[in-house]
């Protein structure tokens, strides 16, 4: 009976240790411990930040519970835990033979190590993630060129700002801009005026290839043909006469 109990958790277990489960428990760990503080707030990369250290650390520390789950062991080995015999009955002595140090290994060596290889692919596309943010934080335009933007570019603002017609366009397309950022319409802003485009676009080569392409033979139907050439046969024979 006890034995049934045992394999019947340890089948429990298995379910709940299996590739699939395994791989999503640690990849969960490492985001707590790589992509979040200690006070659980997401981290926004900085210049600043050590990334190389915190991806170590967040790694070896996930790694180091594949070992726990691999096998059932208590901490401390005076709480270690052992099957007591039971009595077997008639229908018991022709089951193979019960080894409760073997149950109590969840999975081998081996697929640990492939277990641990695939999630340290998975932890370095995390890494490589997080420092592309940090590139790309980093390449943002410095303020000072905005100031040799502002200088460079100050006749044709003051040029701008004196126009009546040049500052009304200004202030209109500013005011759309400003009602489309705030309504949340920018995309469909943009799908409309690429269709529009794309409209644009076939009528203009529509155009251009009726415009350009070869003109039609006229077609002459077969009966006046005939009657061309019976006119053209009387005239020459009067001709002959006059001759």
């Amino acid at each position: 009976m006890r034995k049934r109990a045992w394999l019947a958790f340890k089948d429990k277990i298995t379910e709940q240790t299996v590739d699939a489960t395994m791989l999503i428990k640690l990849k969960l760990n490492f985001e707590d411990r790589f992509r979040y503080d200690e006070e659980g707030v997401p981290r926004v990369w900085k210049p600043s930040d050590d990334i190389d250290a915190l991806f170590r650390k967040a790694k070896e520390e996930t790694l180091a519970l594949i070992p726990l789950f691999a096998q059932i062991k208590p901490s401390d080995p005076a709480n270690a835990f052992t099957l007591p015999e039971e009595e077997t009955s008639g229908s018991e002595l022709d089951e193979p033979e019960f080894d409760f140090a073997s149950s109590l290994v969840i999975f081998s060596d081996s697929k640990a190590d492939e277990l641990a290889s695939r999630f340290r692919r998975e932890a370095d596309a995390y890494y490589i993630e997080a420092k592309r943010s940090l590139v790309s934080s980093i390449s943002q335009v410095p303020a000072w060129l905005y100031a040799v933007i502002a200088v460079l570019g100050w006749n044709e603002f003051y040029a701008v700002l004196k126009s009546p017609l040049y500052f009304t366009t200004l202030a209109i397309l500013a005011g759309l801009a400003y009602v489309i950022y705030k309504m949340n319409m920018a995309g469909p802003v943009l799908t409309i005026a690429q269709g529009t485009y794309d409209s644009a676009v076939n009528v203009v080569n529509h155009k251009l290839r009726e415009h350009f392409a070869q003109p039609e033979p006229i077609r002459v139907p077969a009966e006046s043909r005939r009657v061309e050439d019976r006119n053209g046969s009387r005239e020459s024979i009067e001709l002959r006469k006059m001759q």
